[in-house]
């Protein structure tokens, strides 16, 4: 992602608004909300005339939020250049004029409705911020070498997830899953992070699963096996951690997933009501 960027941010397959993007990480991106012209909007929020969509947009610098960036659906073009962004930030910091102009003043009529929005943009933009995923809320496969460099043993595994041998053995090897609170119960324990403990293919995997270019597959998934979007993704996780193992990249074996499940394909436990829950249709907060 680049700075200064405008994006269509989107989740369980509704539009959710638009972003500027002002620093991006892996897991999440700090933005700039976004209003369009048919918002009341006052300042402290800029006006940017000449942007992507040939509309004016309005920019809240001093309301910049991290969201995560499984929320990014689709690049919509270059709406600040970097140099603009900083500066602009700069200002907000200092208490100077920003480079950019303030959006003017509302009327008097027009003042509790531009009190009204800027009170529902923190809302909704508070309700971005906690969407987040990964949530490690499925079963994933533990990473033997972190296990063994940690100085943990089977038995350990036995004794602390109150396991039987032959089962801790397997869980230890990866070859079969631990819980979510299987795994927060050993990290605990051992000191580890989460994370450290899972095999670095399910780590690798959940970022990939992050990334915008997998937006439109995911959508299908969740439509097609009729859940949420968290859920879609946790079960393209999930699929891939069960797949047979191949000599393939995580890319391409991850596309192969994507396209059994696209296609109806899964494994049998997906079919449990577990996976069930419809896709919400509520209207989303900002319609």
């Amino acid at each position: 992602m680049i700075t200064g960027d405008l994006w269509l941010l989107s989740w369980d397959n509704l539009a959710r608004g638009l972003g500027l993007v002002t620093a991006h990480f892996d897991e999440y991106t700090l933005v700039w909300p976004i209003s369009l012209p048919s918002d009341p909007v006052a300042p402290p929020a800029i006006e940017i005339r000449q942007t992507p969509l040939g509309i004016p947009l309005y920019a809240w610098p001093s309301r910049e939020t991290g969201i995560s960036t499984a929320l990014f659906d689709r690049p919509l073009g270059p709406l600040l250049n970097k140099s603009l962004v900083d500066a602009t930030a700069t200002a907000f910091d200092d208490g100077t004029p920003p480079p950019i102009p303030f959006t003017p003043e509302p009327t008097a009529e027009g003042r509790p409705a531009a009190k009204e929005y800027s009170r529902l943009l923190v809302d909704i933009w508070a309700t971005l911020g906690d969407i987040q995923w990964p949530t490690f809320g499925t079963e994933a496969r533990l990473n033997p070498d972190t296990l063994r460099a940690a100085g943990i043993k089977p038995s350990t595994l036995a004794h602390v997830l109150g396991m039987q041998t032959a089962a801790a053995v397997q869980a230890f090897r990866g070859e079969s899953p631990v819980t979510s609170d299987q795994a927060e119960s050993l990290a605990q324990v051992t000191g580890l992070d989460t994370r450290q403990l899972i095999t670095t293919d399910s780590f690798e995997v959940s970022l990939r699963l992050l990334k915008p270019q997998y937006k439109n597959q995911l959508r299908q998934v969740s439509l097609q096996l009729r859940v949420d979007e968290s859920r879609a993704r946790d079960i393209v996780a999930s699929e891939f951690e069960l797949a047979a193992r191949s000599n393939g990249t995580i890319d391409s074996r991850l596309n192969g997933v994507f396209a059994r499940l696209i296609a109806g394909g899964t494994n049998h436990w997906l079919t449990t009501n577990h996976y069930s829950r419809p896709v919400p249709t509520k209207p989303s907060p900002d319609s």
